[in-house]
């Protein structure tokens, strides 16, 4: 359950980074797109990545009788 938790922790944080910082910083004109691209470096591809993985824990959690014992296949999968 810890990699699960962890994981779904990690994807709300690269979310909040997104919607509170990123796209406001943007939209108001802080910084120009390529500033932000190196504030914050594939924020969205990060965002991608690990949100398949964690719907990927989550799948695996179900099949498995709430029991993950393997995550390397996932991260491969999710690359």
């Amino acid at each position: 359950m810890s990699c699960l938790l962890t994981e779904h922790t990690h994807v709300q944080m690269l979310r909040a980074l997104l919607q509170l910082f990123y796209q406001p910083m943007l939209r108001m004109g802080f910084f120009q797109q390529a500033e932000l691209d190196t504030i914050f470096p594939s924020l969205e591809d990060l965002l991608d990545v690990h949100s398949v993985f964690l719907e990927s824990l989550k799948k695996r959690r179900e099949e498995n009788g709430f029991i993950i014992k393997h995550i390397g296949d996932l991260l491969l999968a999710a690359v």
